[in-house]
């Protein structure tokens, strides 16, 4: 009986295993909240990614705008570039063209009552610019180009060309200091210089040689109905003077101390013909003025010619 009791009282094998294996599995509230800790990572991982999704994006865009902007300002720059490059392009053709033209003839030697033609025709020159009154010519260089002068503005054509529009070139000019008709005993024309070009007076700097100046002499003026004949005597870098205002040139005497000048240079650079004279109340010169190479605001490159040959023509 003893035993009965013992056995009933004691927990069946079964149910005691039932509860072993009811302690060992989770509760169901704890899987649900498991489940729920799970999606809302999952939830928050994907709202993150959503960001920096949308971030990336607009870090993108923003990188994209650049870029469209650099390359408009790159098309921009290099429109603007060609423009430039078209423009000197078409400049340099314009003294090519000038420069194939026929070089004028020399008519040095012959009496100056005698009448020749004018090759220069200097009116269709004149209807596109009235300034345009002269022409120059070097023969053994690119120098073949018009002379102009304005009224009001001594250095007009100092960055302009014969159109009026802006040019690095400029054109070939007096001042009106001077007469146009050259019988001034000093004229001056001034004319840029580019290094390794032909354009405008750069091809004056041949004459750092003194054999170019024995072997191309001569440089001619056309004027309507007039040639003038000018011999090269001198060469000199100079100070930077406005010539026609700091010498006096209405006495002989002040003409005479400035052809003194000429023949005998006292400059740090310079060089004058042999057994040349130049008589202060007859004789007239032409100087062309330029920069020097290397440039130097300071000095200018002067080349000193004499008139010989004045020749008529129809």
């Amino acid at each position: 009986m003893t035993l009965d009791k013992k056995a009933e009282s004691a927990p069946s094998a079964t149910k005691k295993n039932e509860a072993i294996e009811h302690e060992a599995s989770p509760a169901p509230w704890k899987k649900a909240s498991t489940s729920m800790t799970e999606e809302s990572q999952t939830d928050a991982e994907e709202s993150l990614n959503e960001k920096d999704r949308r971030g990336l994006c607009l870090k993108d865009s923003k990188q994209a705008a650049l870029v469209i902007l650099l390359v408009i300002c790159l098309i921009s720059a290099g429109a603007g570039s060609a423009y430039l490059l078209d423009r000197d392009a078409q400049a340099r053709a314009e003294e090519e063209e000038r420069a194939q033209s026929a070089i004028p003839t020399a008519p040095v030697n012959l009496p100056t009552e005698t009448l020749v033609d004018n090759p220069i025709d200097l009116a269709p020159w004149q209807e596109r610019n009235p300034d345009i009154y002269a022409w120059i010519s070097y023969p053994g260089t690119a120098i073949n180009h018009p002379i102009l002068q304005n009224a009001e503005d001594m250095n007009h054509y100092l960055q302009r060309d014969m159109d009026g529009s802006y040019s690095d070139y400029g054109e070939l000019y007096t001042q009106c200091l001077n007469r146009k008709d050259f019988e001034d005993p000093v004229t001056v024309i001034y004319g840029h210089t580019f290094p390794n070009t032909n354009v405008m007076f750069s091809d004056l700097h041949y004459l750092d040689d003194p054999t170019f100046m024995e072997q191309n002499p001569y440089i001619y003026v056309y004027l309507p109905k007039k040639i003038l004949a000018y011999e090269v005597i001198s060469v000199a870098e100079t100070d930077n003077q406005l010539i026609l205002s700091q010498h006096d040139f209405s006495s002989p005497d002040g003409v005479g101390a400035y052809f003194d000048s000429i023949l005998h240079p006292s400059w740090e650079w310079a060089y004058a013909k042999e057994g040349i004279s130049l008589a202060s109340d007859s004789d007239r010169v032409i100087q062309l003025s330029t920069c020097c190479i290397p440039s130097d605001p300071e000095k200018r490159y002067i080349v000193t010619a004499k008139l010989v040959n004045e020749q008529k023509t129809h």
